[in-house]
């Protein structure tokens, strides 16, 4: 018999910005129950490319 269950649903998007706003996209992150998988320099460029894992709740009937 089923029943309802919650599930999470993960995002996955790519961020790139300049090394200065780093910082600020980790604490939007950290508010937002989001994680980077991956933070990694663009070579040749003054930004990086920051790979991110975003949950949100979704309840399934």
């Amino acid at each position: 018999m089923a029943t309802p269950r919650l599930m999470e649903p993960v995002y996955y998007v790519e961020i790139q910005t300049p090394i200065d706003c780093v910082s600020a996209i980790y604490t939007v992150l950290s508010d937002q129950r989001g994680h980077a998988t991956a933070d990694v320099p663009q070579i040749g460029t003054p930004a990086y490319i920051i790979k991110v894992g975003y949950k949100t709740l979704l309840l399934m009937m």
